[in-house]
C-alpha cells in the first residue's frame, strides 16, 4: 500500500491501530480524543 497517497488522517488512524493492535480499548480512546481534537 502506498501510504504517500493515503489522507493524513487515515494514515494516522492506520498508525494508532498498528500501535495499539493489542489494546484495543486504548485504540478508541486515542480515536476519540482525535476526533475532539479536530473540531
Amino acid at each position: 500500500m502506498d501510504f504517500h497517497r493515503i489522507e493524513p488522517s487515515s494514515g494516522l488512524i492506520n498508525f494508532l491501530a498498528y500501535i495499539n493492535k493489542k489494546n484495543n480499548l486504548k485504540l478508541i480512546n486515542n480515536l476519540w480524543f482525535l476526533d475532539l481534537s479536530n473540531q
